[in-house]
């Protein structure tokens, strides 16, 4: 079985999440996906979010992904409530073990190459899965393409690109966006969406993210500052 692995603060989950999964899931024929949120990450800043809402979201993801794509999607929160920071090397260690006949897949975003050399044992990272990397449009495709062969020989890395490039919006983008939502003054979403303040709300929130996730978010007050 051809398991794909997607794993990220998910702070918050966006179309550009889901865009770049289901391609992954597509062109490398997966089997299986699952989604991880991870708890104590290496090199971000604290998250906004509690695990509990960032499962939550994921969860109306998941529903979207699998109508795109069908086969299972499954969350994982083994890294989630860990006390430890988490490392994709130790994760993928973990899968192996639970999962010994499967073919593992790593998918993660396309700025992510230019430095993977520099995360924890990106050698045993590489023994352990195939890498599906997303295209990113800011991203020079010949970089890509010469970081993905320099790996191949450093790391002895299998990295192959995913064809549609990825949306180019950020957690961190529409998180500022959000903070900015008239929280608590409309019972719901869908009330402020009939309203004159909807007017003033970022074209972008409701481009990169589904009504649900906003709806979620704007019911639990997730990102008011």
């Amino acid at each position: 079985m051809k398991t794909g692995i997607f794993g990220g603060a998910f702070d918050p989950v966006h179309n550009g999440h889901i865009r770049l999964v289901v391609c992954a899931a597509r062109e490398y024929s997966l089997d299986r996906l699952i989604l991880l949120p991870t708890g104590i990450p290496p090199h971000k800043a604290l998250l906004n979010a509690s695990g509990e809402h960032r499962v939550k979201l994921l969860e109306i993801a998941c529903d979207t992904i699998r109508r795109e794509v069908d086969i299972p999607v499954i969350i994982d929160e083994r890294e989630l409530y860990s006390k430890e920071t988490s490392y994709t090397y130790v994760t993928l260690e973990g899968f192996h073990r639970d999962y010994p006949e499967d073919e593992l897949y790593f998918i993660m975003g396309g700025d992510s190459i230019e430095h993977f050399n520099q995360w924890v044992k990106p050698d045993v990272i590489a023994s352990l899965a195939v890498i599906l990397a997303g295209r990113r449009k800011e991203v020079d495709e010949e970089r890509i393409k010469s970081l993905v062969e320099e790996y191949a020989v450093t790391l002895n890395a299998d990295i192959r690109l995913v064809g549609s490039p990825e949306i180019d919006i950020s957690s961190t983008e529409l998180r500022k966006m959000l903070k900015d939502l008239p929280y608590g003054k409309y019972e719901s979403y869908e009330v402020m969406m009939k309203s004159s303040d909807f007017s003033n709300i970022p074209k972008a929130l409701n481009d990169y993210l589904s009504k649900k996730t906003l709806e979620y978010i704007y019911e639990h007050d997730m990102y008011r500052i």
